[in-house]
């Protein structure tokens, strides 16, 4: 499981503002999950399908796509 560094959240929000994760990683299973979340990287945001999510500015810390 790589977490990337640096990385655009604007595929995945519909609202198609172009703002950066300072890291992020996508799980596809729970090991995957379990792995990203051992990691000291915090705060942690879950993202599902991002329809329901605006940002508005960068997103600090570790955002897991599922």
């Amino acid at each position: 499981m790589e977490i990337q560094q640096a990385s655009s959240l604007l595929p995945f929000n519909t609202f198609g503002i172009a703002v950066f994760a300072s890291h992020f990683a996508e799980v596809q299973t729970e090991q995957d999950l379990l792995g990203v979340l051992r990691g000291q990287i915090r705060p942690v945001l879950v993202l599902g399908g991002g329809s329901n999510i605006l940002f508005t500015h960068d997103v600090a810390g570790l955002v897991i796509k599922n």
